[in-house]
């Protein structure tokens, strides 16, 4: 699917139900999700690649959720102007969000499996793996970061902000392979 809007396309709610889709050209825009609701969802079994750049609210809240055997692949840039978006990444064991392009968050929120292939990964704020949440009336408490190339950095400043595995009652996991570096 090519988005060629103009600048970029605004979404609320994106459901991902079949597999085969492929997004490129101009971004993907989401506003902030109300507290708890999932604005991007791909459904159990399904994959899905995003060739254009995600982007978002600075520091605004988003949450991405993967269903079971689902699979996400990011290529593109996934950053917003200023200091990125609050973005939680949900989804069962079966699943993985793959990560290969410049990312920029404020605070990311790692409840799935993610594997970081290439690229970079950064936040301005708190870096979380298994901080549990609830999105959508499911409550997802463990997470695993597998860094296997490019660079993940945590690169607040101010007083308190912190890369933490498991909080709260969560399961975190951080792998860091040959070509990764944390």
């Amino acid at each position: 699917i090519n988005i060629d809007a103009t600048t970029q396309v605004a979404v609320t709610n994106l459901q991902i139900n079949n597999s085969g889709y492929t997004f490129s050209g101009n971004p993907i825009y989401f506003p902030t999700a109300a507290t708890g609701v999932g604005d991007l969802a791909v459904a159990a079994g399904k994959t899905v690649t995003f060739n254009c750049n995600m982007t978002a609210v600075g520091n605004g809240s988003g949450y991405w959720t993967l269903g079971n055997g689902s699979i996400m692949n990011v290529t593109g840039n996934i950053a917003t102007g200023g200091t990125g978006q609050q973005l939680r990444f949900g989804g069962a064991a079966g699943s993985a969000f793959n990560l290969s392009g410049a990312n920029v968050f404020s605070i990311p929120t790692i409840l799935a499996p993610v594997n970081m292939t290439g690229g970079s990964l950064s936040c301005s704020g708190n870096f979380f793996i298994g901080y549990p949440t609830t999105i959508n009336g499911t409550s997802y408490t463990t997470g695993t970061l597998t860094v296997s190339g490019g660079t993940v950095t945590e690169t607040g400043s101010a007083s308190g902000q912190f890369f933490m595995v498991a909080r709260a009652g969560g399961t975190g996991t951080l792998v860091v392979q040959a070509g990764g570096t944390v």
